[in-house]
């Protein structure tokens, strides 16, 4: 049977993994530490690579990317790969420059394989916007996409076939724009001039199904103060879109194309939005906290964190635990 193994960011020097095979280990009654369940966590010291994880993605239970900040240089980012679920990193890029490199968002950098993916780069003062990117060496090296101009990239997304960019202000567009590109020639093949920003301003991030469904949280200031999942099946020529009951939205994530989570708050308090039908409609969840990370590995089980409490459901967020066992490197 092969091991789960779930990984989930925390804003310091360490990551913590969560494993469901762990033997049961007593707490040292002079440190006060809780003791270690079946449930429970490694903490992984990342000191060697970076300093202050930024953000993580993983594409399946072993590999996975992680981008945090340089050691000697704070306003670079480093990028580094695993293939062993976390247990160790290889350094591949010093000096990644990812777009809003104050505080990396998920959202900026997208892997759909063990060696290519994208990127919305930089920002340009020259030209004054970001370019698109891609990579086929694990995040080693980065190609700027031709065509991409110059603008105000948002989000990216990426199947298995191709990636779709939203953006605004785009060189020779009045508005949104959309991008798709070709996985295999890594080319825009279609270009779609979107709604006004002022109907689809992207929130957070966005998803892309296999078959071309994409779902992204945006605000509609001609309508109204609410937020909303704007919804394509035809990678965005054509929308529809679902008022949802968040003020806020802090991540998108889909851990099949048809269950799908936005994490958010409705005032001072925690809650999600669900889908079970690939985001065409939507059920209001609450939540213990207020998260501002999760990571469902499959449509039931997932975690969450919040201001170092961290968070676990087995039923597809219908209830959360609070883990508080952990397993303490010394």
């Amino acid at each position: 049977m092969m091991k789960t193994i779930f990984k989930i960011v925390v804003l310091s020097i360490s990551i913590v993994m969560f494993s469901c095979e762990k033997d049961t280990v007593e707490a040292d009654p002079q440190d006060n530490k809780p003791n270690v369940s079946e449930d429970c966590f490694d903490v992984i010291d990342l000191s060697t690579d970076c300093n202050n994880p930024q953000t993580i993605s993983f594409i399946n239970a072993n590999e996975g990317w992680l981008v945090g900040e340089g050691l000697d240089n704070a306003s670079t980012r480093t990028l580094s790969y695993t293939n062993d679920g976390g247990l160790t990193w290889t350094l591949k890029n010093t000096d990644l420059g990812v777009h809003h490199a104050g505080s990396v968002s998920a959202s900026f950098i997208k892997f759909y394989n063990s060696t290519d993916g994208y990127m919305i780069s930089e920002y340009e003062a020259g030209p004054g916007g970001s370019r698109l990117k891609y990579t086929t060496d694990q995040g080693q090296t980065w190609t700027v996409i031709s065509g991409s101009d110059i603008g105000t990239w948002d989000v990216v997304a990426v199947n298995n076939t191709n990636a779709v960019f939203i953006g605004h202000h785009i060189y020779g567009h009045n508005d949104g724009v959309l991008y798709q590109v070709s996985n295999s020639l890594h080319e825009i093949v279609q270009t779609i001039d979107l709604p006004s920003t002022l109907d689809l301003f992207t929130k957070v991030d966005m998803h892309l199904a296999e078959d071309g469904t994409i779902n992204v949280p945006v605000s509609r200031v001609n309508v109204g103060s609410g937020l909303y999942i704007a919804h394509s099946s035809n990678y965005g020529t054509s929308w529809t879109y679902s008022e949802i009951d968040l003020d806020a939205t802090y991540k998108m994530d889909f851990p099949t194309d048809n269950t799908g989570y936005v994490i958010g708050g409705i005032g001072n308090d925690g809650a999600l939005c669900k889908t079970t039908d690939g985001g065409t409609t939507w059920t209001t969840k609450s939540t213990p906290n207020t998260f501002l990370h999760t990571n469902f590995f499959d449509a039931q089980n997932g975690l969450a964190i919040q201001q170092g409490q961290i968070y676990k459901t087995t039923d597809g967020a219908e209830t959360w635990t609070e883990v508080s066992c952990f397993l303490y490197s010394q």
